[in-house]
C-alpha cells in the first residue's frame, strides 16, 4: 500500500469513526456528507485522484490542485 492509499484510508476510517459516534445517539441516525454533498468515500478517493496525479506529473501547485480537488468532487457528485 502506498503512503498516499495509506493517509487517505487512515484519514477516511477516522473521519467515519467520529461520524458514526456523532450520529448513533440519533434516533433515527443518517449518513453525514461533506460540504459538496458527497459521502466522505467520494472525498477521499477524489482526494486520492488527485495526489497520485500530482506525483506522477511531479509538478505540484497548491492553488491549482485545490482547485482540481474541487473539480473531481463536483464530477464525481454529478
Amino acid at each position: 500500500m502506498s503512503t498516499i492509499n495509506h493517509a487517505v484510508l487512515t484519514l477516511e476510517r477516522f473521519m467515519e469513526f467520529l461520524l458514526i459516534l456523532r450520529t448513533a445517539k440519533r434516533q433515527h441516525p443518517e449518513p453525514v456528507l461533506t460540504a459538496y454533498g458527497q459521502s466522505l468515500s467520494h472525498s477521499a478517493t477524489a482526494l486520492q485522484r488527485l495526489t497520485t496525479r500530482a506525483l506522477r506529473e511531479k509538478s505540484y501547485s497548491y492553488p491549482a490542485s485545490i482547485g482540481r480537488l474541487a473539480a473531481c468532487v463536483r464530477e464525481s457528485a454529478a
